[in-house]
């Protein structure tokens, strides 16, 4: 009889039982990294969210900031006093207020919306 013969009735059983126990325990850390895979689609998912929110609100903003000061800005230029005769009156005149009204407008809407771009994905960050 051989070594081999006879040792490995002995041991057979405990090696048998020692991968059952290494293939449950890979089961396991295959499981816990499958949750952990899943938790880390989600932090990135919302952190996608949150900037699209961030994008919206700062897209809104300066909408908003754009229509209120072309709004206020027109009414002011409209309280202006009225020319006394129409030959006065010259359409270069109203294109360059009007246009200065526009230029300022969509300035304001963009610095505001980029300050609010910014301050939002600055404070408002989902980690």
């Amino acid at each position: 009889m051989e070594f081999r013969d006879y040792t490995a009735p002995q041991y057979q059983a405990e090696v048998e039982q020692q991968w059952r126990r290494l293939k449950m325990g890979m089961q396991v850390q295959e499981k816990s990294l499958q949750v952990m895979k899943e938790v880390l689609n989600g932090a990135q998912s919302q952190r996608r969210d949150r900037r699209l929110e961030n994008a919206i609100a700062s897209a809104a903003i300066a909408i908003g900031t754009t229509t209120s000061s072309v709004i206020s800005i027109t009414q002011a230029i409209a309280r202006l006093p009225k020319f006394d005769s129409p030959s006065e009156f010259y359409l270069t005149q109203l294109g360059v207020n009007y246009g200065g009204v526009f230029l300022v407008s969509i300035l304001l809407g963009i610095l505001l919306g980029g300050v609010c771009w910014v301050g939002l994905n600055r404070w408002r960050s989902p980690s």
